[in-house]
């Protein structure tokens, strides 16, 4: 009998997953994002619906001269950002011969390749789709309702970072300026000596506090800006020294993180400290859902559904630097 033949006979339990049995699937579709696991983020988890960030800024310095009385150190501000959920959902169909071979394929081949094997169809067609989700959850943490040509985003279902830092009235904004003159705004990166150029305009609009702080700030940058960063160091002759296992490549003292949901004429200098991304693992809105449709519509196809709930914040607005289009 032929494998499709096989994917007919497949019966499915209709299964529905909420709350904490639901957490283990959508912390595998929220906290895989690529930025979320590389820790380029904070993660505030089981947030409900809000979550209230508390900012503590220093706008004058902290120490006084010595008193017997107490004095209120009135140069300490604590402000307050709201950390806003959205909730989200997943419908898709699929049929299932086109992912039974598959799935066997992996529990005949158990431990060939050391990893773990889905216990269940149910399961594969989860993690399957999760693994979409996450991708689709990278994107909007850094583009969601963002695009530097002003025009159109193309990921809208949260706001993200960059939309987060656009809007923000304290964060520093600077101008994407072509290298050639020092002046004309330029809205991509068509020459690779542009990239490193701009990131200078934004290292130099670091607050004082953040300037040398190798530790915290990172410069993010799309994949195809790294690429041309790359190509400019190699142009100079340079890329063999800032591409090697025991250093990460640098500008400036500054690390370059290539960030794969990252948008293109962009370059962000920030601290993970800085930059939050919410969920709710726990909240009884998280489902996943498995539905064989052969029982009721004679098809051979299964729907699967999967509810969540996810947001950005940004906190201290002054410590966040964004080189972009017409940014001033």
């Amino acid at each position: 009998m032929s494998k499709v033949e096989l994917a007919s006979s497949l019966g499915i339990n209709s299964t529905s997953y909420a709350g904490e049995a639901a957490a283990g699937y959508v912390a595998a579709a929220m906290l895989q994002a690529d930025s979320v696991e590389r820790g380029l983020v904070t993660v505030v988890e089981n947030v409900k619906t809000n979550h209230v960030l508390q900012v503590l800024s220093d706008t004058g310095g902290l120490i006084d001269a010595y008193s017997c009385d107490f004095a209120n150190a009135d140069d300490l501000d604590l402000d307050e950002k709201v950390l806003a959920l959205t909730n989200l959902m997943s419908n898709v169909q699929l049929c299932k011969s086109q992912f039974l071979a598959s799935w066997e394929s992996m529990n005949t081949g158990a431990g060939r390749a050391g990893s773990e094997l889905p216990a269940s169809f149910e399961e594969f067609l989860l993690l399957y789709l999760t693994g979409k989700i996450a991708e689709a959850i990278e994107y909007n943490i850094w583009q969601g309702n963002y695009d530097p040509a002003g025009t159109s985003p193309t990921h809208t279902k949260f706001d993200g970072l960059c939309k987060k830092i656009e809007a923000a009235s304290n964060t520093v904004k600077v101008d994407l300026i072509d290298k050639t003159d020092g002046s004309t705004q330029i809205t991509t990166f068509a020459v690779a000596e542009d990239v490193a150029y701009n990131m200078q305009r934004g290292v130099d609009n670091l607050p004082a506090a953040l300037k040398g702080r190798y530790d915290k700030v990172k410069i993010h940058v799309s994949p195809s800006t790294y690429d041309k960063y790359f190509q400019d160091l190699a142009t100079q002759g340079l890329a063999t020294q800032y591409n090697n296992a025991d250093a990460p490549v640098r500008y400036n003292g500054y690390t370059v993180e290539r960030v794969y949901g990252f948008p293109e004429a962009t370059i962000l200098l920030a601290s993970a400290e800085n930059l939050f991304f919410g969920t709710d693992l726990l909240s009884d809105f998280n489902q996943a859902n498995v539905v064989d449709t052969s029982l009721t519509l004679a098809d051979d196809n299964v729907r699967v559904r999967i509810q969540f709930a996810c947001g950005t914040q940004i906190a201290p607005e002054q410590n966040i630097v964004m080189v972009y289009p017409d940014a001033a």
